[in-house]
């Protein structure tokens, strides 16, 4: 099955992500947690893709993240953040956080969803190519 976890503190954010993705992802499920304890305490090897809200206040998204790599290092994360500074999507790449994406970007939701099904895509390929 094809989920996306949605973590962000943001429930107006997650709704609207939610319902996007739901209608025009193609995806099986979409999840939320607006609280990311509660989401690492559900977290397990089947999530293989994660948004992830970079400023939360219980645990920053680089928490969250290192926490996710631990339990399922093959998850993709997409963090997201409405900060617009280019110094925060290379310091996130460079520690193979995957990818980022600006909350305040007209694209968001095209950039969420196409991240997702390249990982998907990705995940399915080597599930075939193991199997033949």
């Amino acid at each position: 099955m094809e989920i996306v976890y949605i973590v962000d503190d943001n429930v107006e954010f997650t709704d609207n992500v939610k319902e996007l993705l739901t209608l025009r992802g193609g995806f099986d499920e979409v999840r939320v947690f607006n609280d990311p304890v509660e989401f690492l305490n559900h977290m397990n090897v089947d999530v293989m893709v994660a948004v992830v809200d970079f400023f939360m206040p219980k645990m920053n998204g680089d928490q969250v993240i290192l926490e996710i790599k631990k339990i399922q290092p093959e998850c993709m994360v997409i963090l997201v953040s409405v900060n617009e500074e280019a110094q925060l999507p290379v310091k996130i790449l460079r520690q193979n956080y995957m990818e980022y994406v600006c909350k305040t970007d007209h694209n968001y939701i095209s950039k969420i969803a196409t991240y997702a099904k390249k990982h998907f895509s990705f995940i399915r390929f080597r599930k075939r190519k193991t199997e033949v």
